[in-house]
């Protein structure tokens, strides 16, 4: 294996071990990290629709749609139609959406300055520049052509 295919596999262990541990992490409050970051974005931009809000998670409509609905019934979002838009449905946090965020972003704060402590500040920047120029590559690399 290849410098290049190395670093991939590295990335991806990572990718993966991150995952992992934030599944686990948000059992604690029955959310789960798509859901945790559902709330987030509703939180940030109240009203979002399922495929806004697919296309900011990576995810298909399909499992957004099973994400949101699991979400309703846990009474953590609402569902209204849009009045421009009668075919367009807006999902905004419920006041046990917004309490269930506030708690788990606590926690989760903490969850990630556990994961770092142990590296050194300028390598956290270093990392952060490093993936932040990784990603935008791969971003425009996905970006459907004009």
């Amino acid at each position: 294996m290849d410098r290049i295919e190395e670093i991939n596999t590295t990335l991806t262990v990572t990718h993966l071990l991150m995952a992992d541990s934030d599944e686990r992490f948000f059992e604690r409050f029955n959310l789960g990290s798509t859901r945790y970051h559902v709330l987030v974005h509703l939180e940030e931009t109240p009203g979002l629709t399922l495929s806004e809000l697919s296309r900011r998670l990576l995810c298909t409509k399909g499992n957004m749609t099973r994400i949101l609905q699991s979400m309703e019934l846990d009474r953590l979002l609402e569902r209204r139609a849009d009045p421009q838009d009668g075919r367009a449905v807006r999902h905004t946090l419920t006041e046990v959406g917004a309490a269930r965020l506030a708690e788990a972003r606590g926690a989760y704060r903490a969850h990630l300055e556990q994961r770092f402590s142990r590296l050194e500040l300028y390598e956290i920047d270093s990392l952060e520049r490093i993936l932040t120029r990784l990603n935008r590559q791969l971003e425009t690399a996905l970006r459907p052509r004009d």
